[in-house]
């Protein structure tokens, strides 16, 4: 993990071929796990995905997404990185177009940034389903919400699944810490027999959805 992001974040100045082109011909190789691969393609091909299931899926769930008024080559660049479908690429350009602007690099650091912290979640995955929060503003400062919320949920909700949780609503995360206090706290007033077993037995995206209702945000659109 530090090697990779060691070389991610440009301590080895000499890493043959890292420019746009190098970069997208060496995260190919570590989507389609080629013979060619390194092992810090093959790491990097673990840590933001872990398998090939989740690609199958998504094709299938966003076929109809041709994105064909956007740039192939930068739909192509993302896909890379992300080791998604196209279909999911491009559903990730229209809720945050920004993600086009941003250089290649910078997502992969935080990408790799946000697996240290959660190292059982698809990361890749968390980000296409909340891009703005992961995308916008300094990664240092986010990364520390990021770290000082799990932790809160950690302490909170021993038991739940919280992996899950963080995969199926990454948005818990980015709930101000104020708020997320006040939702513990309510859920654990109002079902003062919470234990790890009654945790581990509830749905991960209900209890999500439940905390952040409780809070002082109220609940979330959809509710």
């Amino acid at each position: 993990m530090d090697e990779l992001r060691r070389e991610l974040e440009g301590e080895r100045k000499a890493w043959p071929g890292f420019g746009v082109t190098g970069l997208v011909n060496w995260l190919r190789d570590a989507a389609n796990a080629t013979r060619a691969a390194s092992p810090l393609q093959a790491a990097y091909r673990a840590l933001t995905r872990g398998s090939t299931s989740r690609q199958s899926e998504e094709g299938a769930s966003h076929q109809d997404l041709d994105g064909a008024d956007l740039d192939p080559v930068a739909v192509q660049q993302l896909q890379a990185i992300l080791m998604g479908s196209r279909g999911s690429i491009v559903k990730l350009i229209r809720r945050c177009p920004r993600v086009l602007e941003m250089e290649r690099k910078e997502l992969i650091v935080r990408l790799v940034g946000a697996k240290t912290l959660f190292p059982a979640c698809d990361v890749a995955r968390m980000v296409e389903l909340a891009p703005d929060a992961f995308l916008q503003g300094p990664w240092p400062a986010k990364a520390q919400q990021l770290q000082e919320a799990s932790t809160l949920l950690q302490q909170q909700l021993q038991g739940a699944d919280l992996s899950a949780m963080f995969s199926e609503d990454p948005m818990i995360l980015f709930e101000p810490l104020d708020s997320l206090t006040v939702g513990l706290d309510r859920l654990h007033e109002l079902w003062p027999g919470l234990t790890p077993q009654t945790l581990a037995n509830s749905s991960p995206l209900h209890l999500s959805l439940a905390v952040k209702a409780l809070g002082l945000q109220g609940p979330p659109k959809g509710f």
